[in-house]
């Protein structure tokens, strides 16, 4: 932080946050309007968000290979040392991201070592933040930071949930988050006594994944704990899928147009007739559940998992056109696979009951020596890692809180109800929807008793737990897979965000001072943060297209409506992702993206014939130039300036 008597404490815009999404959005903004005083606050010491020096560990690697992991007006170049087709290491993307605020003139802008605690929306319209440092920043203070304008850009995974256990204090061993790996699990790694070195890793996400490796590669015996009670290991494909004739890259399947035909899409504007074919029509739901089907079979067969009995155990427990954006790659240096064929890691589909002395105690009675330690790669704290007062605005606001008023409640569940029906009688096959057994289980079960059944996936006999309980069941949105912790977690309402950016409540009444940038899951994220950030800047200076739509100032309602359908989309579309939290969403980025150019009034259909538009992915080039595309055009109308 700078010293307190140079630091301004009244600016025009605050970014909160220096990753993908906070830089994406000030460069778009100041790319608008460069004579802005804008300022961007962030925790870390170094830029990056969750890309920063403190959150890289050696083994750690991009999900995306060379070309899909940049903001489009920046392309990551020959000097970063990345060979095309290899995935990004974690301290490249670091570099790329300091680069890039350098290119961009950010650097100079943010206020490192600096927490925003709190945000509070002032009589004059302007937001109070205040301002703490960090415990790196040693003699820093506190102060109050005004501002016009403000996005919120913390993210969704900036704060790791914390789990408990009964008997925690007596295992007398670590117990450290995922979020962890960089600091004290490479400590471990190295500072582990060989007797020592056995550890247990508790989840089935890409984090548990990298965990897993983390250790295994160092020479630990890692016990592998994915819960009965949880959404089950996550779908890993390998980086291309062979097909008839040669392979697709994996990362590009759901950002060809012509598939996204598949997937049932609120928001998809043309493709009318695709769409209502594949979507309306029982022989087009036959060839949508078809398409889904043979796409599982294939990532599951190719990525090796029916090879071995103990490999089985990953096999995802539902069809992967129910999961959201806990996809991932298998983007590891040596096959993560070996570990587990040659019994270094050991794999068990149990919930945990309680820890005791270097031990992990499962539900079916078998006791997991554990002296290294319990590595936990469960949930993020979703919410905006920041308090917005009042609380009474928190439904206006569209942020997840349990601080709704009766009258909100019933405001937004009549929204819901509604959206529900629309989009159901409308996509019929949505109401074929498993639902995981985290949806339904109790936070703290008195008494549970577990029963089996037999299910097939992929062709894969499998068994599965169910556990059920007498307590009361919490209602949507779903709870916490970890329906074995000691403590209860508060019912929050989800996010609820129009076009998952813009407070309802504001944008209904014409405050455009608020936008919240990157609370979206997506696979194209950085494309993403380029034209939300484009976006972001319009929204708050009344420049979109969709501004001179008179039906959103004659009927505010439309606002809530829009975003109610949009949320609820989410939901129901991806019961095994993350939808009753935030938005989640793989199938329909790019209709989410031509939703966006459209409210700039920029062409969506960027490919320039209707065979490539097709049929040939979407990646950063094609959105290449967007914001002076969306400058040149506002000048040509005579429209430039706020």
């Amino acid at each position: 932080m700078l010293p307190q008597s140079t630091l301004q404490t009244e600016v025009d815009v605050v970014v909160i946050g220096a990753g993908f999404g906070g830089l994406g959005a000030a460069k778009a903004y100041l790319q608008c309007a460069p004579e802005t005083n804008l300022v961007i606050l962030d925790t870390y010491p170094t830029i990056g968000g969750v890309w920063s020096q403190d959150r890289i560990y050696p083994t750690l690697r991009s999900n995306n290979q060379l070309g899909t992991l940049e903001l489009p007006d920046y392309p990551m170049h020959d000097g970063f040392g990345v060979a095309p087709r290899c995935h990004i290491p974690g301290k490249v993307v670091h570099k790329y991201l300091c680069e890039y605020s350098d290119k961009f003139g950010l650097t100079s802008r943010i206020r490192f070592n600096s927490k925003a605690l709190s945000a509070e929306k002032q009589v004059d319209g302007r937001w109070k933040l205040h301002v703490a440092p960090t415990e790196a920043d040693v003699g820093g203070k506190e102060y109050d930071l005004f501002c016009n304008k403000l996005i919120v850009a913390t993210g969704l995974t900036s704060r790791p949930e914390a789990v408990h256990y009964k008997g925690e204090e007596g295992f007398n061993a670590p117990i450290l988050n995922s979020a962890a790996l960089a600091t004290e699990g490479v400590r471990l790694t190295k500072e582990t006594p060989e007797h020592d070195r056995q550890v247990t890793i508790l989840g089935g996400s890409k984090s548990a994944y990298d965990s897993v490796y983390m250790f295994a590669s160092n020479g630990f015996q890692v016990n592998w704990v994915i819960r009965k009670s949880g959404y089950g290991p996550t779908w890993m494909a390998p980086p291309h899928i062979k097909i008839p004739g040669g392979s697709l890259w994996t990362e590009m399947v759901p950002l060809t147009r012509i598939l996204t035909w598949f997937s049932p899409c609120i928001w998809a504007q043309g493709d009318s007739w695709a769409r209502r074919f594949l979507q309306g029509t029982r022989l087009g739901r036959f060839f949508v559940r078809k398409f889904f089907e043979k796409l599982g079979s294939d990532v599951v067969n190719q990525s090796g998992l029916t090879s071995h009995p103990e490999l089985q155990k990953l096999i995802p427990d539902e069809n992967v056109m129910w999961f959201g954006t806990s996809l991932a790659i298998l983007n590891y240096d040596t096959p993560i696979h070996d570990f587990i064929r040659n019994g270094s890691v050991q794999i068990y589909r149990e919930d945990v009951t309680h820890l005791s002395e270097h031990t992990i105690n499962l539900a079916d009675g078998t006791r997991l020596t554990s002296p290294g330690g319990l590595i936990t790669a469960t949930n993020w704290q979703w919410a905006p890692n920041l308090d917005i007062k009042p609380a009474h605005l928190h439904a206006e606001l569209g942020i997840p809180s349990a601080s709704y008023t009766a009258t909100q409640t019933k405001f937004w569940s009549k929204l819901d109800a509604e959206a529900d029906r629309q989009i159901l009688k409308r996509f019929p096959i949505l109401n074929e929807a498993p639902k995981p057994l985290a949806a339904t289980a109790s936070p703290v079960p008195p008494s549970a008793a577990t029963t089996t059944a037999t299910v097939t996936v992929n062709g894969v006999a499998k068994k599965t737990g169910v556990t059920t309980t007498t307590t009361e069941i919490t209602p949507s949105p779903p709870l916490s897979p970890d329906a074995h912790l000691t403590t209860k977690k508060q019912r929050m309402q989800p996010f609820r965000l129009y076009r998952f950016l813009a407070p309802p409540g504001l944008t209904a009444t014409g405050d455009r001072s608020l936008v919240f940038q990157g609370y979206v899951a997506n696979l194209l994220n950085q494309v993403r943060n380029e034209v939300t950030g484009l976006w972001a800047y319009a929204y708050l200076n009344n420049a979109l297209a969709a501004d001179d739509d008179s039906a959103l100032s004659t009927d505010p309602t439309r606002v809530y409506r829009e975003t109610a359908l949009q949320t609820r989309f989410c939901r129901l579309r991806y019961p095994f992702g993350y939808g009753d939290r935030f938005p989640d969403f793989v199938w329909e980025q790019l209709p989410y993206f031509d939703q966006l150019l459209s409210d700039l009034g920029l062409q969506h259909r960027r490919k320039g014939g209707w065979w490539s538009e097709w049929t040939s992915p979407y990646r950063q080039a094609d959105y290449r130039g967007v914001t002076r595309e969306w400058l040149e055009m506002r000048a040509a109308r005579g429209k430039m300036g706020a």
